[in-house]
């Protein structure tokens, strides 16, 4: 049967990673092939989600019009493999490097999406192709970054930074 209004609500997990390509990095204490090929071996992936609910419109039996709501949270993890504290010389006649000291930064993005979309399905069967075409508006609601330190294989530290409502905007065809 054919009704006017539908109501749809959605959940979908996300992993994040990325692979760095190119002269993507600028780094003034390094070129960015050497910055490029650390990021590539110390980013981890890392799950995130969206969830989000939609209201549309049945114009005719192949075309609605949609609009809704979607929360995202993006995280991205980077970790330092073994370190030195100090560039003092071993009397052994070279540096060490501890196998116990290690560093993590976790980033984490927080996202308000608005989409609204014409949505065309052509066919009369239960199983129809959706075509959609539209615009996304996305709003940074807040961004927050924790580095954590391990000495020893101990916590030392914890840092967080945080931003919220970021004025940058969007808008996706």
């Amino acid at each position: 049967p054919y009704k006017r209004l539908y109501i749809a609500a959605s959940f979908t997990p996300l992993v994040s990673y990325r692979y760095l390509t190119g002269s993507q990095i600028s780094n003034r204490y390094a070129p960015a092939t050497d910055e490029r090929v650390w990021r590539n071996n110390h980013d981890k992936p890392e799950f995130g989600f969206m969830a989000g609910a939609r209201l549309g419109v049945n114009i005719t039996r192949f075309m609605s019009f949609e609009t809704g709501i979607d929360y995202y949270r993006h995280r991205y993890r980077y970790e330092t493999g073994n370190f030195r504290l100090d560039a003092s010389w071993v009397p052994l006649g070279y540096d060490t490097v501890s196998t116990n000291n290690h560093g993590e930064i976790m980033k984490n993005y927080h996202y308000i999406s608005i989409p609204v979309q014409f949505n065309f399905m052509p066919g009369k069967r239960k199983l129809k192709a959706l075509i959609a075409l539209g615009a996304n508006i996305q709003l940074q609601m807040a961004a927050a970054e924790r580095h954590r330190l391990w000495l020893n294989d101990a916590l030392y530290s914890t840092t967080t930074f945080s931003t919220t409502w970021s004025t940058n905007s969007l808008l996706n065809v």
